[in-house]
């Protein structure tokens, strides 16, 4: 009876550890994916404007309109 339960207990084993490496898999291959078509879209359609960095972060902006910007923010 102990050999049928740990023989059973065994297979489960067995069986998640195939699950988990199957899903850990399958997840690698979507983010690599993603990566490949995230950098394609953004070779077939580069941004317009500039970046200009803030403490730090790298924001893009484009400036529309004519004339000077304003020195007044809403900021």
């Amino acid at each position: 009876m102990a050999n049928a339960l740990n023989a059973t207990l065994a297979k489960r084993s067995r069986n998640g550890a195939v699950l988990a490496g199957s899903a850990a898999a399958a997840m690698a291959g979507m983010a690599l994916w993603n990566t490949y078509r995230a950098r394609k879209v953004e070779r077939e359609h580069p941004p317009r404007g500039r970046f200009v960095a803030v403490d730090g972060t790298r924001l893009h902006y484009l400036e529309k309109g004519r004339g000077a910007a304003s020195s007044l923010s809403p900021w």
